[in-house]
């Protein structure tokens, strides 16, 4: 079966919400929610692999938690306690997680010396709910103040966001409760927490949910607020808004302790609404590319934006490139490569749009973006399907900005100022073939720098 180029997939088995992102001074740890037995949810273990450049992953051979006496293994978050504050050793690495039975949700740690081999803590549960929250999970733990500060969490609470802080990773305390406004259907899952310096140098904070329904193409979704936080407190100062148009972009967690202070994510990339519609041998699920994130603007028109990370460049086969297209009216131009997977970068959209157009066997993805650059629109076609869905998005996007498109065997990721756009595909060893148009195929236009480069196999270190 083959695999993708450049998504993070399970060694075998079932894989869905990332955990425990973390850098340990050496690499960069994902471990993910696992069902090593079987390609549907069922008893959560955490799968674990390990990677220099977030692109190419050594899987670890045995899963890092499995289910126990006190439940299986859910959703949460890793940090390096370089001070001790635990009691596990200096620069130990503690896993912060959910144990979870039909009857409670309770919050554990485990903790390692390596990076590998982890121990479940003596004193497990260390924080229980109150009788009767049956949705009490998935905390996203953060160092606040340095060596004279504290332990700061959010952790899902039903429909509200709890704030807890710890000089020790062990007693908890609450300090705040954050709902959404407009508040969502369901539970909420999988917070994040964390800076980002905006545009005008002030450092703001974002609260990224997991949102089980409602999202902009049906079914779970990620949602995300800006903020200030002042390590008991989380105050949001601008509306929030959904973090991808696409049906793909769930349960996004963001990597702590990234030395070149990178702020850095993932998410599943899939849906619950249609986690198993797709057929799968040997593994199914794949996480997100991993994406770098900043805010742009100032004052109240503050955006997220995301980009894939810089290190895929290194993962570029020789491509084509242009420095400029010029299209007359109805003109279509054939981009000279193909491959299974590519990274496609077009400058010049914002102004004139552009018609990117991919075509493989057993099916199709059209990129469009109309003059002025206000808004992309992504179809995803199959051939044994009648209907496309049109995903669609606003940009805010300058003339500086470009396209971003990056294809993979089983998915597509389209980035434009600060809309994206994430979609499952099927799954196929197939090339990809690009044409070039203006926008609804009318012109003249001109668009670029223009670059396609195939993308070599980065995930060659699974197992099977």
């Amino acid at each position: 079966m083959p695999r993708p180029r450049v998504h993070l997939t399970p060694a075998r088995g079932w894989l869905n919400d990332p955990n425990g992102l973390v850098h340990d001074g050496r690499r960069f740890h994902a471990f993910f929610q696992h069902h090593p037995h079987d390609l549907e949810w069922g008893p959560m273990h955490w799968g674990h692999a390990t990677s220099t450049d977030l692109v190419a992953w050594d899987h670890q051979p045995r899963p890092t938690l499995a289910p126990g006496p006190l439940g299986q293994a859910f959703s949460g978050s890793a940090v390096v306690d370089d001070l001790d504050t635990a009691g596990f050793g200096a620069g130990a690495v503690v896993l912060v997680f959910t144990h979870a039975t039909a009857e409670r949700q309770v919050q554990s740690l485990a903790w390692s010396t390596d990076g590998t081999t982890f121990t479940e803590a003596d004193d497990n549960p260390v924080l229980v709910a109150e009788d009767g929250l049956a949705d009490f999970r998935d905390p996203k733990v953060l160092r606040w103040g340095g060596a004279d500060g504290h332990w700061a969490m959010v952790l899902a609470a039903g429909d509200e966001i709890r704030v807890l802080t710890s000089p020790d990773l062990h007693r908890w305390t609450q300090t705040d409760t954050y709902r959404p406004d407009p508040p969502h259907a369901g539970a909420l899952e999988t917070p994040d927490l964390f800076p980002l310096a905006a545009d005008d140098g002030t450092e703001r904070w974002v609260l990224a949910l997991g949102v089980l329904q409602g999202a902009p193409a049906g079914g779970s979704g990620t949602w995300a607020v800006v903020g200030t936080f002042d390590g008991e407190r989380f105050h949001a100062t601008h509306p929030g808004g959904w973090v991808d148009h696409g049906a793909d972009f769930y349960a996004a967690q963001s990597w702590s302790g990234v030395p070149d202070g990178r702020r850095t994510w993932t998410a599943w990339l899939s849906n619950w609404d249609h986690a198993t519609a797709l057929p799968a041998r040997a593994w199914r699920g794949q996480l997100a590319l991993p994406r770098e994130l900043r805010l742009v603007g100032t004052g109240p028109e503050v955006r997220l934006v995301q980009r894939p990370v810089a290190e895929l460049a290194g993962w570029h086969e020789p491509g084509w490139s242009a420095d400029r297209l010029d299209l007359g009216p109805g003109e279509v131009a054939s981009v000279p490569v193909s491959g299974p997977a590519l990274d496609v970068d077009v400058g010049g959209v914002a102004t004139d749009g552009v018609d990117l157009r991919f075509r493989r066997r057993g099916g199709s993805v059209r990129v469009e973006v109309a003059p002025g650059g206000a808004e992309v629109r992504v179809t995803c076609a199959r051939d044994d399907v009648d209907a496309a869905p049109v995903r669609a998005a606003p940009t805010g996007a300058g003339p500086d900005d470009h396209l971003r498109v990056v294809l993979d065997l089983a998915s597509v990721e389209v980035f434009l100022g600060s809309a994206t756009i994430t979609e499952l595909l099927p799954l196929l060893d197939e090339p990809w073939f690009v044409t070039v148009a203006g926008s609804a195929s009318v012109g003249p236009v001109a668009v670029g720098p223009v670059s396609v480069h195939p993308l070599a196999q980065g995930n060659w270190r699974h197992t099977t």
